[in-house]
């Protein structure tokens, strides 16, 4: 019998303020079925099932460390430690952070919903109003230009 094989990464990130939601992961060589454990831990406000589902809410900046085993019915087992770092929200002027679709959650790849007035990936680009319209005093005179025409 052939212990299972974990397929979780080992570093995996959350914003602080999030509650990430993980499913830790091993194959079984043989097909057999797999339970899961905590063997330790260093973080606190977390729920962990047998199935292997992490839930953690990430309340400081310091990273939390979990070792888990993974064990087949016939008692072959495998452990894996694994690391969440908490991160900050890149968005910038105000923009708050999406998990992005195209990537795992944990990945720390997310997405900015910038506030009116910003733009860009990090919301990092004030939008500038005149840009595309004549301007008097900072203020776009497009409106005035057409009702000339």
């Amino acid at each position: 019998n052939s212990p299972p094989v974990f397929t979780t990464l080992p570093v995996q990130f959350a914003l602080v303020g999030e509650m990430l939601s993980l499913q830790i992961e091993a194959l079984d060589p043989d097909n057999r079925p797999v339970t899961y454990s905590l063997a330790n831990t260093d973080a606190q406000g977390y729920v962990f099932t047998p199935d292997g589902q992490l839930n953690i809410t990430m309340t400081t900046s310091d990273s939390k460390t979990f070792k888990f085993v993974a064990t087949d019915e016939c008692n072959a087992s495998d452990t894996t430690t694994v690391t969440v770092k908490a991160m900050e929200c890149p968005c910038q002027h105000g923009g708050t952070c999406h998990p992005h679709p195209y990537h795992p959650r944990g990945s720390g790849q997310y997405e900015c919903a910038c506030p009116a007035g910003f733009n860009g990936s990090r919301c990092e680009s004030d939008i500038d109003d005149c840009q595309p319209s004549l301007c008097v005093n900072g203020k776009a005179k497009a409106r005035e230009m057409m009702a000339r025409w």
